[in-house]
């Protein structure tokens, strides 16, 4: 969970189904929940991630992060 939930952070619904995966995330202080896909190699992630806060104010955001191996450190 990130910094914001204080409280009650939980993921739940997770999946991987070969380079698929997806889960549930929620949290009781303050109350939002979300949902994500995505998809995971050995080389690159995408995941897509939409999370809905509720209180004290309803406000949507969406992010969707990629990520690609560049090569050795």
């Amino acid at each position: 969970m990130n910094k914001e939930c204080q409280e009650g952070g939980k993921f739940s619904d997770m999946r991987r189904e070969g380079d698929k995966i997806s889960f549930k995330t929620s949290c009781t202080q303050p109350k939002m929940t979300g949902e994500a896909t995505g998809t995971i190699g050995a080389e690159s992630f995408t995941i897509d991630m939409r999370t809905v806060a509720i209180e004290p104010v309803r406000i949507e955001q969406r992010s969707v992060v990629s990520a690609k191996r560049m090569g050795d450190c």
